[in-house]
């Protein structure tokens, strides 16, 4: 009988001394060599059955290859040498072994704080084309290793692999050369056409490439033509809701892409929209702010306008724009409720971070309303936290004058005092000559008398 079968034979028999002899006898046989690596492992001779082991996985022996992954990441009797564990991963997991993937992903999970370590055995799954790997393994070079340009390379792998992620990232990086490289505009756009063929459900992505060609960008020579049949081709399918309709519709509402205005078409259109996808948070808005400004032959209806408003914050209440503008839509309202309710959502808004809103929160805690009294310790914190928000910020004409009035009312209150407010003339002064320095329109209030009695 053949030595390694008769070894295995005596192994089933639980005869471990026979079974090691015939092995032995076979030891040009590389099965026998791994079988008897083994078995000197398990009778606590490590340092010669590792040897057996490597012997047998330097001539192509798998399963002694995987034995080692274990041996020598988890240090089995041997110090930890993640190096050559990754080395015989790779090989392993190359080969398809049985269990292969699921053991390296198991020494991930234990190794996922150790990034330089985690990265050797991710490579193993790299060399398969693990899509979530080399995307992994790319962050890892940028943020851990800075190692950008092997970061990158991963990228352009699994960015031809399909990855969309990859693609993503590397088309970012190719439009802003970012981490110390140089911009690829032909890079860039080749990956952002691709993007919008392969997910043309993905608006962002076509969007991209329609301004390619709006604008001449990035080394494509402007064509309106070009960037209306993008749009009507995608329309053609209707994905995403008819979004792409939408988009036309907006080209039309500005005479945008060559496309000659039309506002009451576009009207009709997005109505439409807005009638076939009821829900559609997008075409809600739309509708709302034509309602809230009357525009385009619209009568100016800002209860409907803030209904619509309304059914958005239902769906998402921390959408700031949505809130700003329900605010507004009450602002005028001779309602005592409706006052109290804008006054509530500029403060919400405002808290959010919306700088707008702020104006509004100072100007309404300074007059105060049917049902929300005067609070001048609100409205000067508000005009103060705006104040630090702003900083040197180039504002806008409009904002500039809303800015110049909020500090002149902020003058005032400290210096009259007022609801909830001591009065500070020495305050008063401080915000006026801060203000003053700092911008060419000056605040010109002639009956401030700095500690005077008037």
């Amino acid at each position: 009988m053949d030595k390694y079968k008769e070894g295995l034979k005596l192994l089933k028999e639980n005869k471990v001394e026979e079974a090691m002899k015939a092995f032995e006898e076979s030891i040009d046989n590389v099965n026998s060599k791994y079988q008897l690596g083994l078995l000197y492992i398990t009778k606590g001779e490590i340092t010669k059955g590792i040897k057996l082991l490597e012997e047998a996985a330097v001539k192509d022996n798998l399963d002694a290859s995987k034995t080692l992954v274990t041996i020598y990441s988890k240090g089995v009797g041997v110090a930890v040498n993640h190096d050559k564990a990754s080395v015989y991963a790779k090989e392993i997991v190359k080969n398809n072994v049985e269990g292969a993937k699921e053991l390296v992903k198991e020494i991930l999970n234990e190794q996922k704080d150790n990034k330089p370590v985690y990265l050797k055995y991710l490579q193993a799954l790299c060399e398969i084309n693990d899509l979530e790997a080399i995307a992994e393994a790319s962050d890892i070079l940028f943020t851990d290793a800075n190692d950008p340009k092997r970061a990158i390379d991963y990228l352009v792998k699994g960015a031809n692999l399909g990855s969309k992620y990859c693609m993503e990232k590397l088309a970012l990086i190719y439009k802003e050369g970012l981490y110390g490289t140089k911009a690829n505009e032909k890079g860039y756009v080749e990956i952002i056409k691709k993007l919008a063929d392969q997910y043309p459900e993905e608006v962002s992505y076509t969007d991209q490439v329609v301004a390619l060609y709006e604008f001449g960008l990035y080394g494509v020579t402007k064509d309106y033509d070009i960037a209306v049949n993008i749009y009507r081709e995608r329309a053609s399918h209707k994905f995403s809701e008819a979004i792409y309709e939408f988009r036309l519709a907006e080209a039309q509402e500005v005479g945008r892409l060559g496309i000659k205005k039309d506002v009451k078409e576009a009207l009709k259109t997005y109505q439409a929209l807005l009638d076939s996808f009821p829900n559609n948070p997008l075409y809600q808005m739309k509708m709302a702010e034509i309602f809230d400004e009357g525009k385009y032959g619209v009568n100016k209806d800002s209860k409907k306008a803030a209904q619509i408003y309304r059914s958005l914050l239902a769906k998402n209440p921390d959408d700031v724009n949505c809130i700003i503008h329900m605010a507004k839509c009450y602002a005028n309202s001779v309602d005592a409720e409706e006052q109290k309710q804008a006054y509530e959502l500029f403060n919400q808004a405002f808290d959010k971070g919306l700088r707008e809103a702020g104006y509004y929160v100072v100007k309404y805690n300074y007059e105060g309303g049917k049902k929300f009294p005067k609070n001048y310790k609100k409205a000067v914190d508000a005009a103060a936290k705006l104040t630090n928000e702003i900083g040197t910020a180039q504002l806008d004409s409009k904002e500039a004058d809303q800015f110049r009035t909020i500090k002149s009312l902020e003058v005032q209150m400290y210096e009259s005092g007022g609801p909830m407010l001591p009065k500070n003339p020495k305050k008063a002064k401080e915000v006026l000559n801060e203000y003053n320095n700092s911008h060419k329109e000056k605040i010109k209030i002639d009956k401030v008398m700095w500690g005077t009695k008037r």
